[in-house]
């Protein structure tokens, strides 16, 4: 058996050892999911952008720098979630380049982070945070469709958001081999999500609707039907001239929920990407469903996670201050 190692006295590598180190740069690249790593990209360019603004060296770049980026996003109202990616981004670009951590375990940049989330703590929630869409909200956001292609697809993208509790990621990321239909409804597979890095891959049910017109399950055979698409990408952009472009992106789902939200006349400031699933997680709550079941269709491996969710739907849910004789 031939060894993977370079030719002895010669310094040259024998081949298998080149193809096995192309191989191990395309596991790496797979280290991340496509979603992530965009994001990073995402986040890398702005990091560079305040870099060049600031006269400072973005690679490599400084613990003093690092430490300082955080704070000025944090001065920009960026969530605390928002900071802690983009610090990551910057730690994973470093680390891929082969520089040192900007971020040492135990460093100021870890205590500058803690601050910040403490702080948030204090501020408490934001009026800017999203609110769920719920099953009234989405009955309103795809009445006012028609059976024009664009409005086909975005039935069946709200609907099918909003019953699978899919992120905007796992949407998106969507191609019709991962659609089978069943008796019930339609079995969609997810070969990767935010909670599942590695590509183990998870399954959802998504049962028939009780009305024909919000029907996810039905939607979305029509979308298929009337769009022409057999493979690939199950949801795409539309252009002006009616025709399929490309596969569409987290960005995307927001726009069109805000546009439709618009449509309908409510606020879209309200609701973004992330207004399904929230609604889905609210809605399925207010009407009974079991903790488990609820996290057997978003995926949620935290419940304090979904907890989150619920605790806002419980506002006034055996409230102490209502009928207090005031």
């Amino acid at each position: 058996m031939k060894h993977l190692v370079p030719t002895p006295g010669t310094g040259l590598a024998l081949p298998e050892f080149i193809e096995a180190q192309e191989a191990a740069k395309q596991y790496t690249n797979k280290a991340k999911a496509d979603a992530t790593r965009r994001a990073y990209a995402a986040d890398w360019v702005r990091f560079l952008s305040w870099c060049t603004r600031c006269a400072v060296d973005p690679l490599p770049a400084s613990e003093t720098v690092l430490k300082a980026y955080a704070a000025y996003l944090a001065q920009q109202g960026k969530a605390p979630s928002t900071i802690e990616r983009a610090v990551s981004a910057v730690v994973y670009v470093h680390r891929r380049a082969k520089f040192p951590s900007p971020r040492p375990r135990g460093g100021e940049v870890s205590e500058t982070l803690v601050g910040i989330r403490n702080q948030a703590s204090l501020a408490g929630f934001t009026t800017t945070k999203k609110a769920p869409a719920l099953a009234q909200h989405v009955r309103a956001l795809v009445g006012p469709l028609t059976h024009e292609l664009r409005d086909v697809r975005d039935r069946a993208l709200i609907l099918l958001g909003f019953t699978g509790a899919f992120r905007r990621a796992e949407l998106v990321a969507l191609d019709v081999r991962d659609i089978e239909d069943r008796a019930q409804g339609c079995k969609v597979a997810l070969r990767r999500s935010k909670t599942d890095q590695t590509g183990k891959g998870d399954f959802k049910g998504i049962p028939f609707g009780r009305h024909e017109d919000t029907c996810a399950v039905r939607a979305l055979r029509q979308w298929l039907r009337v769009s022409g698409i057999t493979e690939g990408a199950v949801f795409r952009g539309v252009n002006r001239h009616g025709k399929l472009t490309k596969r569409l992106l987290g960005s995307d789902v927001a726009r069109i929920i805000k546009q439709r939200a618009t449509a309908a006349g409510l606020d879209a400031k309200h609701f973004a990407g992330h207004s399904l699933r929230a609604g889905f997680v609210t809605e399925a709550h207010m009407r009974g469903k079991s903790t488990h079941s609820i996290m057997k269709q978003t995926g949620h491996r935290n419940v304090q996670t979904l907890y989150g969710y619920i605790r806002l739907a419980e506002l006034f849910a055996d409230n102490a201050a209502e009928d207090i004789g005031l």
